[in-house]
């Protein structure tokens, strides 16, 4: 798309892995302190659900491209 660069992405703008990485561990332990929604998680791995969301979020707003993308939603 023309003007648009890894340098002006989302990604970077909002501060790249450090801040996509501290806004899903804030979220999910928000999520697993809540009554209501702990329950729906009780059998799932967290970081291993916590890297997916990372990676598809980094994907997702122009972060660099990794080629395991597809590998990791398949595991």
């Amino acid at each position: 798309m023309p003007g648009i660069t890894l340098k002006s992405s989302l990604y970077n703008r909002i501060g790249g892995d450090d801040t996509i990485a501290k806004v899903l561990n804030i979220f999910y332990k928000k999520v697993m302190n809540d009554e209501q929604l702990a329950p729906f998680f009780k059998n799932v791995e967290i970081e291993r659900l916590i890297n997916k969301q990372r990676t598809f979020l980094t994907f997702a707003t122009g972060g660099p491209n990794r080629l395991y993308l597809l590998a990791a939603w398949a595991a």
